[in-house]
């Protein structure tokens, strides 16, 4: 009897988006649920269909577990900054935080404020429940900020339907508290130049 194949298009998406969480979020770890025959996991009851007492079962969003390299980034987004190491010598700034810059090659790293407003670079739209405590659809994007050519962020996409999302879309950042301490830097369409970058949002296509 011939086996079922996974969904061609379906493995192009879960692989993609597992590549941008992996590589942008290397401390977050996912537990990634997969049958003998298929990549697609069972189908779990939409949030419509979940009673009282099933949302107390519901699996959690997976956050992130700051390291040494990358506290300071989390401790600036709970204050409502966004802050990233940069390289004294060479001015480049590296993101993922790592002791060491990767132009130079310099350890004279401070942590430098960032204004927070860039466009989105690229995106993806999962139909799909890979990971746990993600209903979908939901995006990921990739955001180019404006401080440096090739300096990007993963991020959700707040404020906004997923439907209007579009490469090079003027974005800024904006704080999601996640729970347990964490705090979250997400994006949401650039608001007027008066507005505030990083005010709390109510939600968006990402949550």
């Amino acid at each position: 009897q011939q086996k079922k194949r996974p969904d061609a298009l379906a493995t192009f998406r879960y692989i993609r988006c597992m590549t941008i969480l992996l590589h942008s979020h290397p401390s977050v770890k996912y537990l990634i649920r997969a049958s003998r025959h298929t990549l697609l996991p069972p189908p779990r009851q939409s949030l419509a269909q979940t009673t009282k007492s099933d949302s107390m079962t519901m699996p959690r969003r997976p956050l992130p577990q700051p390291d040494m390299d990358s506290r300071p980034y989390w401790d600036a987004a709970k204050r409502r900054k966004l802050a990233l190491p940069q390289c004294r010598q060479c001015g480049h700034i590296a993101f993922p935080p790592r002791p060491r810059c990767p132009e130079c090659l310099s350890q004279d790293l401070a942590w430098t404020e960032l204004s927070g407003r860039g466009v989105v670079h690229s995106f993806c739209v999962m139909h799909d429940d890979f990971i746990q405590g993600f209903q979908p659809p939901y995006l990921i994007a990739h955001v180019e900020l404006d401080e440096q050519p090739g300096l990007r962020l993963t991020s959700n996409i707040l404020d906004c339907p997923i439907d209007r999302v579009r490469i090079g879309m003027a974005v800024e950042v904006v704080f999601e508290d996640a729970g347990e301490d964490i705090t979250l830097p997400q994006f949401r369409p650039a608001q007027d130049p008066q507005d505030t970058p990083g005010a709390p949002s109510q939600g968006g296509a990402g949550q």
